[in-house]
């Protein structure tokens, strides 16, 4: 099979493998550990939502973005839906992948086109930039993943 950046693509598999160098065990295929797209997206996506929950309650406390915080519902809403996203890649359903892909596609447009309005960099700290771009990156991974279930590729090294 091709290889490419460590990746082998294999067909209409689902899953994504890992592998732990251990010579004790019989080599490197002894150790293939199959971790299942859905676990990887969900884990993706709850790394994500709660880097940005993280940064939004350190915002509420310092007050370090004033009109932002906690205490807006629509936070709460926004949350809810990640984790839902989150959630939802684990029932490995067809209908779910595609709803959390365009979701997560929606998400990365709204970080990339509608963030920096309601953010201008003079609002920004070392801390936001960072949650920005590792919460942006996130998202881009678990999309990534999405497609690559849907379209039935197993991502082996």
């Amino acid at each position: 099979m091709p290889r490419s950046n460590g990746f082998t693509a294999t067909g209409r598999g689902l899953e994504v493998s890992q592998e732990d160098e251990k010579p004790e065990t019989g080599g490197p295929s002894a150790n293939r550990v199959l971790r299942p797209y859905r676990a990887q997206v969900a884990g993706v996506l709850a790394a994500a939502f709660t880097l940005s929950l993280a940064y939004s309650v350190v915002v509420t406390f310092t007050g370090s973005h004033e009109g932002y915080g906690m205490t807006d519902p629509a936070l709460w809403v926004f949350y809810a839906v990640g984790y839902g996203l989150a959630a939802l890649t684990l029932t490995d359903r067809i209908w779910a992948w595609w709803a959390t892909a365009a979701g997560v596609l929606a998400l990365i447009a709204v970080g990339i086109f509608y963030y920096p309005t309601i953010f201008p960099p003079g609002a920004q700290t070392a801390f936001a930039w960072f949650e920005n771009d590792v919460y942006v990156g996130l998202l881009i991974l678990a999309e990534y993943f999405c497609v690559q279930r849907l379209r039935g590729v197993s991502l082996v090294p």
